[in-house]
């Protein structure tokens, strides 16, 4: 067996959502569009401990790529998401990767469009350029980008739709997102009230 990586370039799509009284969101309304002006309504706030739900993930879009590393940090192969499977293409050949606990579900409510529930929502929102996301595994023969699936999770606002990497199967088992501490470039970063 040999040890492989699977290096995801590209954008990382880093957001949250925070469930405002309907008194925050008035005030927040008309407060500035950074951290410290929504500090003086909501003086615990931190975006990535909302009250709602929070993800940091690989943005799919056309600057995505997936490379295969060997263990000696050479790159086999390059490719964009197209070559790769969605989850529904190796259900057959994989029966065991339909059984796992909410493979196709957000494990958050994921969403920045308010309705009667949510009515009034703080989202804040951040895009990094570089290397969000590494998995390691093993495998007796070399992988081909046909060998994976992956499983794409979505958030919505009133403006945009964005689609990221949830999850990825490796010949039906499920990979594992490695820590990294690579530095990432800040390209954009707002704080939004939905309501």
């Amino acid at each position: 067996m040999k040890k492989y990586q699977i290096i995801i370039e590209g954008i990382e799509y880093g957001a949250s959502g925070h469930n405002l009284s309907k008194k925050e969101f008035d005030s927040l309304i008309n407060t500035g569009k950074n951290l410290s002006d929504i500090q003086t309504v909501l003086p615990n706030y931190e975006p990535w401990s909302p009250n709602f739900w929070s993800v940091s993930k690989p943005l799919k879009n056309d600057k995505l790529v997936i490379s295969l590393k060997s263990e000696n940090e050479e790159i086999i192969w390059s490719a964009s998401c197209n070559e790769f499977n969605d989850i529904y293409d190796h259900s057959e050949q994989f029966p065991d990767i339909m059984k796992y606990d909410l493979w196709d579900e957000f494990e958050f409510n994921g969403e920045a469009v308010c309705h009667e529930e949510h009515p009034y929502i703080l989202y804040y929102q951040e895009l990094n350029q570089g290397t969000p996301a590494k998995f390691i595994f093993e495998s007796v023969e070399t992988p081909k980008p046909q060998d994976f699936s992956i499983v794409y999770g979505t958030i919505e606002t009133e403006e945009d739709e964005f689609e990221y990497i949830e999850k990825v199967y490796f010949k039906g088992e499920l990979l594992s997102f490695e820590d990294i501490n690579w530095d990432l470039k800040e390209i954009q970063r707002i704080f939004k009230v939905y309501g």
